[in-house]
């Protein structure tokens, strides 16, 4: 998560820099439990994801 104002986040990418994305929709000027209840629910997803790749 990044602050972009007082009150407000956008959650970035750190593999890439960019702002996460959900359904295409890029997860920017969210207000703060927004952000950090979709990135957790994105690291669970990205853990798995690289879990499933490590089994392959």
């Amino acid at each position: 998560m990044k602050s972009v104002s007082d009150d407000l986040w956008s959650i970035i990418d750190v593999f890439t820099g960019l702002p996460g994305r959900v359904d295409g929709f890029p997860l920017v000027v969210l207000d703060f439990q927004e952000p950090e209840q979709l990135s957790d629910l994105l690291n669970k997803h990205d853990v798995g994801k690289r879990n499933a790749q490590a089994i392959t």
